[in-house]
Protein backbone atom coordinates (compact mmCIF):
# COMPACT_ATOMS: atom_id res chain seq x y z
CA UNK A 1 0.00 0.00 0.00
CA UNK A 2 2.81 1.97 1.23
CA UNK A 3 4.42 1.63 -2.41
CA UNK A 4 1.60 2.79 -4.50
CA UNK A 5 0.61 5.94 -2.37
CA UNK A 6 4.47 6.58 -3.13
CA UNK A 7 4.18 6.34 -6.97
CA UNK A 8 0.93 8.22 -7.17
CA UNK A 9 3.03 10.95 -5.19
CA UNK A 10 6.14 10.52 -7.83
CA UNK A 11 3.45 10.71 -11.13
CA UNK A 12 2.02 14.19 -8.72
CA UNK A 13 4.68 15.87 -9.15
CA UNK A 14 5.81 14.54 -12.48
CA UNK A 15 2.53 16.69 -13.35
CA UNK A 16 3.74 19.43 -11.90
CA UNK A 17 6.97 19.12 -12.99
CA UNK A 18 5.79 19.32 -16.55
CA UNK A 19 3.53 22.44 -15.63
CA UNK A 20 6.91 24.14 -14.09
CA UNK A 21 8.77 23.35 -17.35
CA UNK A 22 6.59 25.73 -19.72
CA UNK A 23 9.76 27.75 -20.04
CA UNK A 24 10.53 25.91 -23.40
CA UNK A 25 6.88 27.20 -25.07
CA UNK A 26 7.80 30.78 -23.45
CA UNK A 27 10.21 30.78 -25.28
CA UNK A 28 9.04 29.96 -28.44
CA UNK A 29 6.22 32.18 -28.57
CA UNK A 30 8.12 34.84 -26.47
CA UNK A 31 8.41 36.82 -29.90
CA UNK A 32 4.92 36.44 -31.07
CA UNK A 33 2.31 35.17 -28.10
CA UNK A 34 -1.14 34.41 -28.27
CA UNK A 35 -2.64 37.81 -27.16
CA UNK A 36 -6.11 38.73 -25.75
CA UNK A 37 -8.78 40.23 -27.27
CA UNK A 38 -8.66 44.13 -27.35
CA UNK A 39 -5.27 43.99 -25.94
CA UNK A 40 -2.41 46.49 -27.29
CA UNK A 41 0.19 44.20 -28.32
CA UNK A 42 2.60 44.92 -25.47
CA UNK A 43 -0.28 44.81 -23.02
CA UNK A 44 -1.21 41.79 -24.62
CA UNK A 45 2.26 40.29 -23.79
CA UNK A 46 2.25 40.88 -20.33
CA UNK A 47 -0.76 39.43 -19.68
CA UNK A 48 0.31 36.55 -21.58
CA UNK A 49 3.12 35.87 -19.30
CA UNK A 50 1.30 37.07 -16.09
CA UNK A 51 -1.16 34.35 -16.92
CA UNK A 52 1.46 31.67 -17.34
CA UNK A 53 3.13 32.86 -13.85
CA UNK A 54 0.08 32.80 -12.39
CA UNK A 55 -1.05 29.10 -13.42
CA UNK A 56 2.41 27.94 -12.92
CA UNK A 57 2.30 29.84 -8.52
CA UNK A 58 -0.73 27.86 -8.25
CA UNK A 59 0.14 24.64 -9.04
CA UNK A 60 3.54 25.01 -7.26
CA UNK A 61 2.01 26.60 -3.78
CA UNK A 62 -0.73 23.64 -4.43
CA UNK A 63 2.34 21.48 -3.70
CA UNK A 64 3.73 22.95 -1.15
CA UNK A 65 1.18 23.03 1.16
CA UNK A 66 0.78 19.16 0.90
CA UNK A 67 3.06 17.87 3.70
CA UNK A 68 3.73 14.33 2.01
CA UNK A 69 4.93 16.27 -1.28
CA UNK A 70 6.79 18.97 0.06
CA UNK A 71 8.92 16.36 2.47
CA UNK A 72 9.93 14.55 -1.28
CA UNK A 73 13.17 15.22 -2.87
CA UNK A 74 11.78 15.79 -6.49
CA UNK A 75 10.04 18.89 -5.08
CA UNK A 76 13.40 20.93 -4.27
CA UNK A 77 13.91 20.25 -7.55
CA UNK A 78 10.67 21.28 -9.12
CA UNK A 79 11.26 24.27 -6.61
CA UNK A 80 14.28 25.37 -8.18
CA UNK A 81 13.09 25.33 -11.38
CA UNK A 82 9.72 27.44 -10.88
CA UNK A 83 12.26 30.28 -9.51
CA UNK A 84 14.47 30.33 -12.12
CA UNK A 85 10.97 30.27 -14.89
CA UNK A 86 9.55 32.88 -12.58
CA UNK A 87 12.93 35.18 -12.67
CA UNK A 88 12.57 34.38 -16.59
CA UNK A 89 8.76 35.73 -16.34
CA UNK A 90 9.61 38.69 -14.36
CA UNK A 91 12.48 40.02 -16.47
CA UNK A 92 10.34 39.57 -19.34
CA UNK A 93 7.43 41.82 -17.94
CA UNK A 94 9.97 44.46 -17.43
CA UNK A 95 11.26 44.68 -20.38
CA UNK A 96 7.99 44.61 -21.62
CA UNK A 97 7.06 47.72 -19.49
CA UNK A 98 10.14 49.07 -20.73
CA UNK A 99 9.24 48.90 -24.58
CA UNK A 100 5.47 50.31 -23.05
CA UNK A 101 7.31 53.44 -21.39
CA UNK A 102 9.47 53.97 -24.49
CA UNK A 103 6.56 54.08 -26.46
CA UNK A 104 4.61 56.26 -24.50
CA UNK A 105 7.71 58.83 -23.88
CA UNK A 106 7.02 60.91 -27.10
CA UNK A 107 3.22 61.59 -26.36
CA UNK A 108 4.35 62.62 -23.27
CA UNK A 109 6.79 65.19 -23.95
CA UNK A 110 4.41 66.94 -26.48
CA UNK A 111 1.64 66.78 -23.68
CA UNK A 112 3.72 68.67 -21.25
CA UNK A 113 4.99 71.62 -23.64
CA UNK A 114 3.25 74.42 -23.36
CA UNK A 115 3.92 77.53 -25.28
Amino acid sequence: MITKLSEKYDRVLRYCEKEVEITKMFKRQREDPPLPRNYSPVAGRIKWSRCLMHNMTKMVESVCAHPVLRALPASADMMRKYSNTRSLFCNYEETMKAVWMNQNVSLTQSLYTRQ
